[in-house]
């Protein structure tokens, strides 16, 4: 059986490094009196809280200098508090008259490239679409026409959503925090029937 013995406080000029830290509070910690009885640490749980304490201040270490998880070094960031974006309307083509309409072409909203390009619509943008002739409102993506063309094709399940003559409003939105949303402004082009813009 392994002895149990007092372990004294170590003196202050012994304190030097994590050894001689640990030593002065262990030692102050096993000094300590409860309910008249003094705690008496056994050599297997002294090497267990020192080896638990290496591992907390490693970490504390770790942390403070980068060298830690990356995942745990943003877990001070999840705590700042961020600012508040809104969703604004970012571009808007009013009144496009649709050109055709291709059940088996790839799924997405053929616009000619000037058109887009004059209200900020990227190729392959998300977009919400909204029929004025039937009510049907969509969600789908961009895709660049010939410039000049004045197309607006609907392509795959789209085109069960509109025919040849409907008149549409295409919409994006961006997120814009408390500033940018004072001073926003919508890119908006309103189309005539042959999609030449009118204003």
């Amino acid at each position: 059986m392994l002895r149990t013995s007092r372990l004294a406080p170590a003196p202050p000029e012994a304190c030097v490094g994590f050894d001689g830290v640990f030593r002065f509070f262990a030692g102050v910690f096993c000094s300590l009196q409860l309910s008249g009885m003094r705690l008496r640490f056994h050599k297997a749980v002294l090497l267990e809280f020192n080896a638990s304490m290496r591992f907390f201040f490693d970490a504390v270490h770790r942390f403070c200098s980068g060298t830690f998880h990356p995942c745990l070094r943003l877990l001070p960031f999840a705590l700042v508090k961020l600012p508040m974006t809104t969703c604004l309307l970012k571009s808007k083509i009013h009144r496009a008259a649709v050109t055709g309409a291709s059940v088996d072409y790839e799924g997405s909203l053929t616009v000619a490239a000037d058109l887009a390009e004059r209200v900020g619509l990227r190729a392959y943008e998300k977009i919400l679409v909204g029929n004025l002739s039937n009510g049907e409102r969509f969600e789908t993506y961009v895709i660049y026409g010939p410039p000049g063309s004045g197309v607006i094709e609907l392509n795959g399940a789209t085109a069960h959503l509109g025919k040849p003559g409907d008149r549409l409003t295409i919409m994006s939105f961006g997120w814009y925090d408390e500033k940018e949303s004072a001073r926003h402004k919508p890119a908006v082009a309103l189309l005539d029937a042959e999609n030449k813009i009118v204003r």
